[in-house]
């Protein structure tokens, strides 16, 4: 009899359990991690072009910057005449055809496959890379220098680029 009684609760449970979980994996997820009130705060802040909004280079936190002193920031660093030159005119077209000539001598010389060729081949029309600086507050909470970024997603080397990472994946610990 006590068998029997334990079954019953073994079984009760069990199918409470397992109603529970199916009800965790129906539930509808909530979309978003902020409340409405903080939805509406944010979109306020991004809309201010007073502000600039980005992460920072450490730590995981948000910085809301006045914009003339993230200009100021970036331009320090664009300004420096050992990192940086400005360009008279726009060499990506030149620089297309160099890199094509430089992978068809590769191809000639059997050093990549003609898959390696197809995938290191820059778009036609790449984007110039984007430039852009995170705040170092860990630094400097009121003048924080920036960390300089520049974003090739889309520019002419980005194949070339994913090429070599991968190439070099293996080396790295």
């Amino acid at each position: 009899m006590t068998a029997g009684i334990l079954e019953d609760v073994s079984l009760t449970y069990g199918c409470g359990f397992l109603n529970k979980i199916e009800k965790l994996t129906t539930l509808p997820t909530n979309k978003h991690n902020l409340s409405l009130s903080e939805q509406c705060a944010l979109r306020e802040l991004s809309m201010n072009k007073n502000l600039i909004i980005k992460p920072s280079d450490k730590g995981g936190n948000i910085v809301l910057m006045d914009r003339k002193m993230y200009v100021s920031m970036c331009m320090d660093h664009l300004n420096d005449p050992l990192c940086y030159r400005k360009l008279t005119n726009d060499p990506t077209l030149s620089y297309i055809e160099d890199l094509k000539k430089l992978l068809n001598q590769k191809l000639e010389h059997e050093i990549i496959s003609r898959d390696e060729f197809r995938y290191i081949l820059p778009n036609p029309n790449p984007t110039i890379a984007t430039f852009y600086c995170l705040p170092k507050v860990h630094k400097d909470q009121q003048q924080p220098p920036g960390r300089p970024i520049v974003s090739g997603n889309g520019s002419l080397t980005e194949n070339a680029s994913k090429y070599i990472e991968k190439l070099l994946h293996p080396f790295v610990l």
